[in-house]
């Protein structure tokens, strides 16, 4: 896997991605964009953040707002444990390299992530939740935030998600 994928795909992938979608997002302010600088250290790049230049963002009470594209950052399982448990808002997301993906299917949703393996095209593991109350999990302290009544969610959030994409080498079994 090369350290990062030139800015110059990454943000036609973003802009032009038929599959997926637009994937873009304004950032506000410092913590957002030092979190990003974090996570796309040397040696843990899968995907840099690309600033999209031909996205505007006009709003006067933010005239800081910029439009990035997200960031992929590819921490070790073994040896990088800061990176991959704390949590990174903003536009983050983890590709977590491991030997084996022979326990992840059952060490995630133990966990209360979501899992998804064998990633070689786009799309993410909880595409289908972007706008709908499954996006987090119970297990996580930061998906239990709400706005709403809170005997209303922890029974509905508690849902995860873990795909496999078959390969042509192994039989698909329903």
């Amino acid at each position: 896997m090369p350290d990062a994928i030139p800015e110059r795909l990454v943000r036609q992938r973003a802009l032009t991605s038929g599959e997926t979608g637009p994937q873009r997002g304004a950032i506000v302010g410092a913590g957002g964009c030092g979190r990003r600088e974090r996570a796309s250290a040397p040696g843990r790049t899968a995907r840099a953040s690309a600033s999209v230049e031909s996205a505007s963002v006009e709003d006067p009470g933010r005239p800081e707002a910029a439009v990035r594209t997200p960031s992929t950052a590819r921490p070790d399982a073994e040896t990088d444990r800061e990176t991959r448990t704390q949590e990174w808002f903003g536009p983050v997301s983890r590709a977590i390299g491991t030997d084996s993906t022979e326990y992840g299917p059952r060490a995630s949703p133990a966990a209360g992530g979501h899992a998804s393996e064998n990633r070689t095209r786009g799309g993410s593991v909880n595409r289908s939740a972007t706008f709908s109350d499954v996006h987090g999990s119970a297990a996580d302290p930061a998906a239990g935030a709400t706005a709403s009544a809170p005997a209303f969610v922890p029974g509905r959030r508690t849902t995860l998600r873990s795909r496999r994409p078959v390969t042509s080498e192994e039989p698909a079994h329903v």
